[in-house]
């Protein structure tokens, strides 16, 4: 069976959505509105008997100025947080399955004018044989897919067509090394041509190229060599709907595909996150109090029943003369005190040199308070005084150091505690805005079940240091529901939709 032509979407300026041109053998036509035909196509698919890429791997090949370390991260985090969502669970009824992101590669070659898609297709190859990237396909591959962010600078062309004006991207497959006596192909990859970004926010070059990505995933995914699902008038999946978009995480913009199931595009249009209120309502602390004597409010279930409660630190103005904790009833819509209780640390002690966090230490249904202390500490580190919550936090789990000098604790970090690993110890989430060695908001996560003796993670991440350090403030909390906190950012300054943004990136 001769190959058909890949993908080819028209580029349209003002908006993201895209608008294919049909596949023709042996040429490729642009007219206004061709593409009518999938668009308004019903039905259900026929398969060719081609192999899907039924465990599809990702590796994403970056070359474009654009595309620093933080934009490279932020890229990688689309591919990571599409793969947990409704676009991807939706592809199971074509047999394919997890995605992941086997890799990302940033290509330093200088752009050249112009490449036709055998041209790129040798730059690729080369950069698998140089090692510019990494991850080289096997021998019968049925799973890796390259996605190939190509400079603005550089134009596409297929066909007689050029990118400059004309398509969004396109897929294609072929051999790496393989002789061409063997059919089956082992190299498959998509292009996606960069726009010009200059002066551009992330958030806005990204809505031009998520759509695409998502777009070419899908089909290759499904039609990895022209045998796969598509329509009788030769319609891929993601053709038929190409029109529609929608946001996933509450900002990554994805583009719809057809469901043989369900005889319709999905995923279904989702309701935005963080766009309405569960409760407004007060409670018996006052707010002068709150505001001046409170050092920290974190949320969490003390008594067992389902419902969060309130947990107020304070370490100021007590009646104790000790760091206080005041935890407010859920299930009476924080009117009511469950507890409120003096502890061992003095509040002077505890208003000038720590942090505060709320975490259970072993898993035993109790909260308890984690205190980190990041000046005047013994140990000249930063180092973790926990409270148990089964003792009304009169009694220590823990006390000892940590590998985090205090200067750079005091002066850089912002300490949360929360479970990363699953293991029944909270962890210690260091928040790094300052003086990072990757030029981005970095996660240091120091091990609970080691007693925070060693790190279960070090990263950096598409968060901009300063823009992290200015305009952030941090929490944690289980987005996706597997288990494993994710890093909420709560931008409250110089945002872009002017009013306060969550930002959650997925662990």
């Amino acid at each position: 069976m001769s190959k058909v032509e890949p993908e080819i979407k028209a580029r349209q300026a003002a908006t993201p959505k895209l608008v294919s041109i049909p596949r023709f053998e042996g040429e490729a036509a642009v007219v206004e509105g061709v593409n009518d035909e999938c668009h308004s196509w019903r039905g259900h698919l026929d398969k060719h008997g081609g192999l899907v890429l039924g465990q599809p791997r990702v590796v994403a090949v970056y070359w474009d100025s654009f595309f620093t370390e933080a934009a490279q991260l932020r890229m990688n985090q689309f591919i990571r947080d599409i793969a947990e969502t409704d676009w991807m669970a939706g592809l199971v009824q074509y047999g394919v399955h997890k995605l992941q992101l086997a890799g990302s590669f940033v290509i330093d070659d200088q752009p050249v004018g112009r490449l036709s898609r055998d041209q790129l297709e040798q730059r690729l190859i080369g950069w698998l044989d140089n090692g510019k990237i990494g991850v080289r396909p096997a021998s019968r591959e049925r799973s890796l897919l390259y996605v190939l962010f190509t400079p603005a600078e550089t134009e596409l062309t297929l066909n007689g067509l050029s990118s400059n004006t004309d398509f969004a991207g396109y897929h294609w497959w072929s051999r790496y090394h393989k002789s061409p006596i063997f059919t089956t192909e082992n190299l498959f990859w998509a292009a996606i041509p960069m726009m010009p970004s200059g002066g551009r926010s992330f958030e806005s070059v990204a809505d031009s190229l998520t759509p695409v990505v998502s777009h070419e995933m899908a089909e290759t995914f499904t039609d990895r060599n022209g045998d796969g699902f598509k329509a009788p008038n030769g319609c891929e999946i993601g053709d038929v709907c190409e029109t529609q978009t929608d946001r996933r995480r509450g900002h990554w913009l994805i583009e719809r595909y057809w469901s043989d199931v369900d005889q319709a595009c999905v995923p279904e249009p989702a309701d935005p996150l963080f766009q309405s209120f569960l409760l407004h309502t007060g409670t018996p602390i006052d707010a002068v109090d709150g505001a001046e004597h409170f050092a920290a409010w974190v949320v969490a279930d003390y008594n067992g029943d389902g419902v969060p409660d309130l947990f107020g630190i304070k370490v100021s103005e007590t009646g104790t003369g000790s760091v206080e904790v005041h935890v407010l009833d859920g299930a009476s819509g924080y009117q009511d005190f469950l507890l409120q209780t003096g502890t061992p640390i003095d509040q002077a002690d505890g208003a000038q040199h720590f942090a505060w966090g709320i975490g259970e230490r072993f898993g035993d249904g109790i909260p308890d308070l984690v205190g980190i202390k990041v000046r005047e500490a013994a140990t000249g580190t930063a180092e973790v005084h926990i409270l148990d919550g089964a003792s009304r936090y009169q009694n220590f789990l823990v006390q000892t150091g940590t590998p985090i000098d205090q200067a750079d604790a005091g002066a850089n970090l912002m300490f949360l505690a929360a479970p990363f690993n699953r293991n029944g110890a909270v962890d210690l989430f260091g928040i790094k805005t300052r003086n990072t060695g990757t030029g981005s908001v970095e996660v240091h996560i120091l091990d609970g079940l080691a007693d925070f003796a060693s790190f279960a993670l070090h990263t950096g991440t598409p968060i901009d240091s300063v823009d992290g350090a200015n305009n952030f403030v941090w929490s944690v909390g289980d987005l996706s529901g597997d288990g494993v906190s994710d890093l909420f950012g709560i931008k409250i300054r110089n945002s872009g939709t002017a009013s306060v943004e969550v930002h959650v990136l997925s662990t």
